[in-house]
């Protein structure tokens, strides 16, 4: 079906829908509310599978960007939520402009969209027929698709795989070609990777740069990725935390299990488990203190390594630092001044008191 057979049907200034409406910022009006007996069966002789008003506006944009349309755009346009056709709304029905509004409305959208992904194509100079088949199969993301399209072509990597990738997720169609385009500069698009980043496609962005820096750290494995895909919105703090913990050599089953527990305070734990390994104290009890105050544990490490070599870490003091997590290390010093002094935390924390009003040790 093409715009001439369209054109025939309905010519310039023929009767058609009693009211006016917007199309992409166009306002068109149509003021004869009835219908000559040639649009009439021209209608129908269309094959009655598109609405009306569809087929107008349609028509409409068909004229004033003829250059960018061919004649299989109106076949692609079929879309099964247009289930009011011709064939079962009479043309009275079709006259009504509720009826004729909210039936259409989709159609209005996705032809808005494609002269917009078309004159993308067009202005990079790649508006060809195999180009044109991938925005008209996905209308309802034709922008996105365009602009994948163009992203990949700049950087010489359109090709039927990266298509296929960019069309599977056609809303998440640029993340995706964002993310091929940085792996193929890096050297490592390869499948493995192709699939990580459509695990989470919306997320793909955020991937592609963990995956390069997983690879640049030489901890591109099995393990690491299935770590990352399971938090893909905190993809870039686990990624710091693995390689952070990677070059202390401390990248173990238990120490992921630590921070992957937390996924928002990785950075922060992993930072911890080093801090209290280096001392000697990274036991359990020590890991369940952290771990309960994941936010405060770096401070929490540091009192407790601040205790340890007082002399004074007992299940006492542990409560009373615990308790005010965020003053952790004023606490512990306090409480090594107190001994000092011969005076002991009571039970209304006279320690506690204090530690609001002093600097960190």
């Amino acid at each position: 079906m093409s715009y001439e057979i369209l054109k025939n049907i309905i010519p310039a200034g023929a009767a058609g829908l009693a009211f006016t409406w917007e199309l992409c910022g166009s306002t068109f009006e149509c003021e004869n509310p009835r219908l000559s007996d040639g649009i009439r069966a021209g209608l129908f002789a269309v094959g009655a599978t598109f609405l009306f008003k569809q087929a107008y506006d349609l028509m409409k944009w068909g004229w004033q960007h003829v250059d960018l349309f061919d004649p299989t755009i109106i076949s692609n346009l079929r879309n099964e939520n247009f289930l009011n056709t011709c064939h079962q709304l009479n043309l009275q029905d079709l006259l009504n402009k509720a009826n004729c509004m909210a039936l259409s409305k989709a159609a209005r959208e996705h032809v808005c969209a494609l002269v917009a992904a078309f004159h993308s194509l067009k202005g990079a100079d790649i508006l060809n027929e195999e180009n044109r088949t991938t925005i008209t199969a996905h209308p309802n993301a034709a922008v996105q698709l365009a602009d994948a399209i163009i992203l990949l072509h700049k950087a010489d990597t359109l090709n039927d795989e990266n298509r296929a990738t960019i069309t599977a997720h056609p809303r998440y169609a640029w993340q995706l070609a964002y993310a091929i385009v940085h792996l193929h500069e890096a050297n490592i698009l390869n499948d493995e990777n192709r699939t990580t980043i459509t695990v989470h496609p919306n997320a793909a962005v955020l991937f592609a740069p963990a995956i390069i820096s997983l690879h640049e750290a030489g901890i591109l494995n099995e393990e690491n990725r299935a770590t990352i895909t399971a938090h893909p919105q905190d993809v870039r703090p686990l990624i710091d935390a693995l390689i952070l913990l990677h070059k202390a050599g401390m990248l173990n089953e238990e120490n992921r299990t630590t921070i992957t527990d937390h996924p928002r305070e990785t950075y922060v734990l992993a930072k911890t488990i080093i801090l209290l390994h280096e001392a000697g104290l990274l036991n359990e009890e020590n890991r369940t203190t952290i771990t309960d105050h994941p936010r405060e544990a770096y401070q929490l490490a540091k009192a407790i390594i601040l205790l340890h070599k007082a002399g004074l870490l007992n299940e006492e003091n542990r409560t009373t630092i615990t308790a005010s997590p965020d003053l952790a290390e004023k606490l512990a010093a306090l409480l090594i001044v107190a001994d000092n002094h011969g005076v002991r935390n009571g039970p209304c924390g006279i320690i506690m008191e204090f530690a609001y009003n002093i600097p960190t040790c």
